[in-house]
């Protein structure tokens, strides 16, 4: 799915360098607490705080390492309704959404693929939350806004590996999007998020 990972070098260490440097940093527990809502208020889209919350929730319990239907259908509750999508779907990165017949089998392989192997051995875990976002953007399964279970599903997955969007403040949801893109790429989605990601 990326082809260009090694375009994200550096992006990559500069968010790394900020979460274990910077973000490690002790604070007094109220000003962290104030911190913490600043934070959660500039990373939450509009009408999202509940999803984002659920999100980082679902990422700190021990044990959590695979994305699953179960945490997407709840992430989807959150963001508004976990039923599946019945309308027609907006196109996104210059592809019609599939037709709502096809979503039951698209968001099995959506899973599977974000739970291989070698995604997780290879993809570093923003990209892993950004092929996420990107194939909920692509898929858009549930009847909530796409854009917004897909922005608390990355929160998932880079919360689960450590970062969180309470302490570091992350791409904004459109960041990416592609308007006037004439065909689906990961990579570009993935290097516009990373850049922003690490520029804000």
């Amino acid at each position: 799915m990326f082809n260009r990972i090694s375009d994200l070098r550096d992006s990559l260490l500069a968010a790394r360098f900020l979460r274990e440097e910077i973000l490690g940093q002790a604070v007094a527990p109220e000003a962290g607490a104030r911190l913490r809502e600043r934070f959660g208020q500039a990373n939450t889209p509009p009408g999202a705080r509940h999803a984002i919350d659920a999100s980082l929730a679902a990422a700190r319990r021990p044990g959590f390492s695979l994305v699953g239907r179960e945490q997407l259908t709840a992430l989807a509750a959150a963001s508004g309704s976990a039923e599946l999508r019945t309308h027609p779907g907006a196109a996104f990165h210059g592809k019609s959404a599939p037709p709502p017949a096809r979503i039951a089998q698209l968001l099995d392989e959506l899973i599977e693929t974000v739970n291989a192997p070698a995604a997780i051995e290879t993809w570093p875990a923003p990209v892993r939350a950004f092929g996420l976002h990107f194939l909920l953007r692509l898929v858009q399964p549930f009847q909530a806004p796409p854009e917004v279970v897909a922005f608390a599903a990355e929160v998932l997955v880079l919360g689960a590996d450590g970062f969180s969007a309470d302490h570091l403040l992350l791409a904004e949801p459109n960041v990416g999007a592609g308007p006037g893109a004439p065909k689906p790429d990961p990579d570009a989605f993935a290097r516009e998020r990373m850049h922003r990601f690490v520029e804000r």
